[in-house]
């Protein structure tokens, strides 16, 4: 982020910069102690504010409310707590659950040239970027957090 925001601005073509968060989130961060956000709370968003203005350019928060958000989650967790509740619920679960799976890894019916494996099909896996990695799944608590305050 410093590199790409400093050689557009150098270059001066660099006008603006548009940050990936909205006005609550971004007061929130303000708030917080300075180690508090330096130590944990940093991410390339707020990296990239502190170079637009030192490139004295201005930056724009553009992402969704977080209040507009919270106000979809609530009713979708609320379902979730229901449907945990009842057999025909956790049918529902299983079958958002496979859903997603299904946009992650796709089964090919076509056999499998390239291995000896006994299973009748083999699995085509989808691009790089829509798979679950180590990384995603550690960072996911950190990304929680600082999405959350």
């Amino acid at each position: 982020v410093v590199e790409t925001v400093d050689k557009l601005a150098e270059e001066r073509r660099l006008s603006s910069v548009v940050i990936e968060s909205c006005p609550t989130r971004y007061g929130n961060w303000k708030k917080q102690p300075a180690l508090w956000r330096r130590a944990i709370m940093m991410s390339e968003m707020q990296i990239a504010v502190e170079r637009a203005k030192l490139a004295g350019v201005e930056y724009v928060l553009g992402d969704q409310r977080i209040e507009e958000i919270g106000a979809k989650i609530v009713p979708v967790c609320l379902e979730t707590l229901k449907d945990m509740c009842t057999p025909s619920g956790w049918v529902r679960c299983w079958v958002d659950i496979a859903r997603a799976t299904e946009k992650i890894v796709r089964p090919s019916l076509a056999p499998s040239s390239a291995s000896s494996s006994s299973l009748p099909w083999a699995f085509s896996v989808a691009p790089r970027s829509t798979q679950l990695d180590a990384a995603l799944i550690v960072g996911a608590p950190v990304a929680i957090l600082r999405y959350s305050l």
